[in-house]
């Protein structure tokens, strides 16, 4: 039996730095083994490591978003379109493990529910060791994970955003119908709504964002937004008075700051019967009030968006293919060994999303 060589940055503490660890191991028969070519950092992975996350146990290879290169299938394996699988394809891979047995699974049709859901790079089994996460060289796999062939034509630094970012994203936008020409609102300027303006835009929506940052908003605007506001630049009652002048308010708001204000601004600024999507709750952060005679009267869809399914992350990886010269500026790309300045790199704001490169 062969050997796995393996580097991983490791969490051995909460607020402390990663550690570079080295891992060796026989080659597993029973799991499928991929070579990371480029893991995302999710702003989820900066509140695990700030022990904002009760799922969390130590210790931990971060990394929920990756791409890679299998090298070792024990078993026959199709990708989600039907496309049989061969040691040496590049793949990306739904993040989340689903029992596929419970009510969610089977009766409503909605597997992020699942009460068995387990995600790589967050909360897997302890007993299938530290090789769980995108912050190393090489993951281990579940034959029954959902894969995505991708071509070695796509850029991987683009594609890895679809994992997390872009597939809840989609999620989001699947919950609601958007017709033709009907406004959406995006509220953040991270992966999450820069990725939803890029989904809303190729439904036919005319998007708008609220957000913060130059280079963000400017890619904001790349990616299909109509009208910008900088959050930082204006106040809630400008924006109010920019938004509903000369109409009733927006279609659709899809919430991506994870702030409880952005939800009082939110709900103030749909039309009556329009629909609310909550997206950006990671963890919590806090509470805001909400009268519900207004929430009735005006006939508006509150809709919270927990994670995503496989069919998200199909959506989101076609929407990456489309325009990937643009969705690549999302990210800043970082050695492996560097993950720790580049989750600081992202807490502090100085990028929008960071990239590692294990090889």
């Amino acid at each position: 039996m062969s050997t796995l060589n393996a580097k991983a940055m490791v969490m051995e503490e909460f607020n402390a730095p990663l550690q570079l660890r080295e891992v060796s191991m026989e080659m597993p028969r029973d799991v499928i083994v991929v070579e990371i070519l480029a893991a995302g950092i999710c702003g989820s992975d900066i509140h695990m490591w700030r022990a904002n996350d009760p799922r969390v146990f130590l210790p931990l290879v971060l990394g929920h978003e990756a791409v890679g290169r299998i090298i070792s299938l024990p078993c026959e394996k199709h990708d989600l379109y039907g496309v049989k699988l061969v040691e040496g394809d590049l793949v990306i891979w739904n993040r989340g493990m689903t029992c596929g047995r419970c009510q969610a699974c089977v009766l409503w049709k909605q597997p992020a529910l699942c009460s068995q859901r387990w995600t790589y790079g967050i909360n897997p089994p302890a007993e299938f060791g530290l090789l769980q996460g995108g912050y190393a060289t090489h993951i281990l796999l579940r034959p029954e994970t959902d894969f995505l062939k991708l071509s070695e034509a796509d850029d991987l630094t683009a594609m890895v955003i679809a994992s997390c970012s872009g597939a809840t994203a989609a999620h989001a936008l699947d919950l609601i119908s958007i017709r033709q020409d009907e406004t959406v609102l995006v509220q953040g300027s991270g992966p999450l709504g820069l990725f939803a303006v890029a989904l809303a835009k190729s439904r036919g929506a005319r998007v708008h964002i609220i957000g913060s940052g130059e280079e963000r908003l400017k890619l904001a605007k790349e990616l299909g937004a109509e009208e910008v506001w900088d959050r930082r630049a204006t106040t809630v009652e400008e924006r109010r008075e920019a938004i509903l002048k000369g109409n009733a308010g927006v279609d659709a708001v899809v919430e991506a700051a994870g702030s409880p204000a952005a939800v009082e601004e939110g709900l103030e600024l749909l039309r009556p019967g329009g629909s609310y999507l909550v997206a950006g709750f990671g963890d919590p952060a806090g509470t805001f009030e909400l009268d519900p005679y207004r929430l009735a009267r005006r006939q508006i869809r509150l809709q919270g968006v927990w994670t995503s399914d496989a069919r998200h992350l199909a959506h989101a990886v076609a929407v990456v293919k489309k325009q990937p010269e643009v969705i690549k500026q999302i990210g800043t790309e970082y050695p492996l060994e560097a993950a720790n300045e580049a989750l600081l790199a992202m807490e502090n704001r100085q990028i929008i999303k960071a990239v590692l490169k294990p090889q």
